[in-house]
């Protein structure tokens, strides 16, 4: 395989890494996580997306009406990218404007629910009501809040 062109290298304690500009070098970059990153993972700041919950006025540019990335597809890309790991992760969703902060906390929940190790945070906004908001910190996965001026 031909390593494309990196886009800019330093060095982290004495092992050289390298960005590479282009996501097809998935071989190149399991080489450097294999001698840098540790057995057990864990991403804390890990978005799960699901197209549905954005209307066409606030939906990101990344994300099409039909996207769907939840608990199964980071599974499975983390492992593609760090395989023989232990992964965790600190799961959210995606805040935008009018987006039903209630109905996303309970995709991730749910999303999350198989995951014996990983964990959630609740989106909120300032106006949101507080006890709503202390009820859906009960869920067995919640590990907090991303509270966000929306």
């Amino acid at each position: 395989m031909t390593r494309p062109t990196p886009a800019k290298a330093f060095s982290i304690r004495t092992k050289q890494l390298t960005i590479y500009s282009h996501l097809e070098a998935g071989t190149a970059l399991r080489e450097v996580a294999d001698g840098f990153v540790p057995g057990r993972v864990f991403d804390v700041h890990t978005h799960l997306v699901r197209g549905t919950d954005f209307s066409d006025t606030n939906r990101p540019e990344f994300v099409n009406p039909d996207t769907l990335l939840g608990a199964g597809a980071l599974r499975q890309g983390l492992a593609a990218w760090l395989p023989g790991r232990e992964l965790r992760a600190l799961c959210f969703g995606i805040p935008a404007k009018g987006i039903d902060c209630r109905a996303v906390n309970a995709w991730v929940e749910e999303e999350c629910a198989a995951e014996k190790t990983w964990k959630t945070l609740l989106l909120a906004r300032p106006s949101d009501d507080p006890e709503q908001v202390a009820a859906g910190l009960g869920g067995r996965r919640s590990a907090g809040l991303k509270v966000y001026h929306l």
